[in-house]
């Protein structure tokens, strides 16, 4: 049908009427079959134009006719189609809102049942938490009327109390108006007991002086100077303690060069050996800095006695440092002859190796020896409470 309308509407153009004529009419017998409203329409508009262009006006008024006939029952129709499009809108939508009216009077009555059941809900909540505050206001009056009975009774126990911290403020007022005389009187006491101490162990060495002029064994006179160096090292502590503005803590840096000083005197050294000392400046306690004056003291006794024999000179080198905030080294090295073995200085007879080993461990410390162009005798230690700078002074 699409062909023969193509076809007679270009013969139509070239004017060849009657075989345009020829394929509008296959074009009407072939819509025929199918009827195609609106081609229809379609139809009676071109064979209008052919028959008004061939100057037949009768058929082309018919075919007008017919073409406005058709139109105007495709309008009708497609009015009736949307009149019974919007009348089915308007009915589903009225069925809507009747729906949703009833719904909403549903969801309205749901709604006062709900609220008539919570309003019974809360009555008889109500009434419960009303009956339970009033059981609770009674039990507080009741512990309330106990608490004040049990107040009474310890305000009575407080004032009793108050009274005695009252006295003992008192006494505390008259501690502290005492406090600095005490305090004095405790510092000269602990002064006074250093003195004594040393006066004790000064009267030791007078007895061992005195022992040593009874005795003509070189052994034992040594054994007797060894013990005068060692009650002198100990004396020299309490005697720092009693003339120091501190009581408790002894200064190891003057401490030490007083020691070494003493005994290269006790041995007449006239300069043939030569002490270095790098001494950390550090204070440390009582319990400390005996045993670490033994020990030195010790040490620099076997050096003076064994290293430089002959009248040798040479070098002492003394020197305590921190290695760590809590860890300190002490060593004490010479140029001597050295050993030839390090075993042979710990003899079992060696009364000073032995308490050489047994300050080391008093100490917590280890003890080393090293034999390299001379002896070398080192005690690393570790105390905490030591207070010390980390300068190293040399002299």
């Amino acid at each position: 049908m699409g062909v023969y309308q193509v076809a007679g509407e270009l013969y139509l153009s070239m004017q060849e009427y009657t075989k345009s004529r020829y394929y509008f009419t296959k074009m009407v017998q072939v819509n025929a079959q199918v009827n195609y409203l609106n081609e229809a329409v379609l139809h009676q508009l071109l064979l209008f134009k052919l028959d008004s262009t061939q100057g037949n006006f009768k058929e082309a008024l018919r075919h007008y006719q017919h073409y406005k006939l058709l139109n105007d029952s495709i309008f009708n129709e497609a009015k009736s189609k949307q009149i019974a499009s919007l009348q089915i809108q308007y009915e589903t939508q009225a069925k809507v809102q009747h729906i949703e009216l009833l719904t909403k009077k549903n969801e309205i009555q749901q709604a006062m049942l709900k609220q008539k059941d919570f309003q019974q809900a809360v009555f008889i909540i109500g009434s419960l938490l009303l009956l339970l505050l009033l059981v609770l206001v009674y039990s507080r009056y009741h512990i309330k009327q106990q608490s004040n009975k049990l107040l009474e009774s310890k305000q009575q126990e407080i004032n009793q109390k108050n009274e005695s911290l009252s006295q003992l403020l008192a006494e505390k007022e008259s501690l502290l108006i005492n406090k600095d005389e005490l305090l004095e009187e405790k510092e000269w006491l602990l002064k006074e007991i250093h003195h004594r101490v040393k006066n004790n162990l000064q009267i030791v060495m007078s007895l061992l002086n005195s022992q040593a002029a009874y005795l003509e064994d070189d052994k034992a006179l040594s054994a007797i100077v060894d013990s005068q160096h060692r009650v002198r090292a100990m004396s020299l502590i309490h005697q720092k303690l009693y003339q120091s503005d501190k009581i408790a803590t002894i200064a190891m840096e003057e401490y030490i060069k007083e020691l070494v000083e003493n005994l290269g005197d006790s041995y007449s050294l006239h300069g043939r050996i030569r002490f270095r000392l790098e001494i950390i400046p550090i204070e440390v306690d009582v319990v400390i800095a005996v045993p670490l004056g033994l020990l030195i003291n010790e040490a620099v006794t076997n050096c003076l006695k064994y290293a430089f024999p002959q009248d040798r000179e040479g070098i002492v080198y003394l020197s305590l440092r921190a290695v760590s905030p809590s860890n300190y080294l002490l060593t004490l090295a010479d140029n001597g002859v050295g050993l030839v073995n390090t075993a042979d200085i710990f003899p079992t007879r060696s009364l000073g190796m032995k308490l050489m080993k047994g300050l080391s461990k008093q100490l917590g410390g280890i003890l080393t020896l090293e034999n390299t162009d001379g002896l070398k005798i080192s005690v690393l230690f570790t105390h905490s409470s030591l207070s010390h700078s980390y300068g190293i002074q040399a002299k």
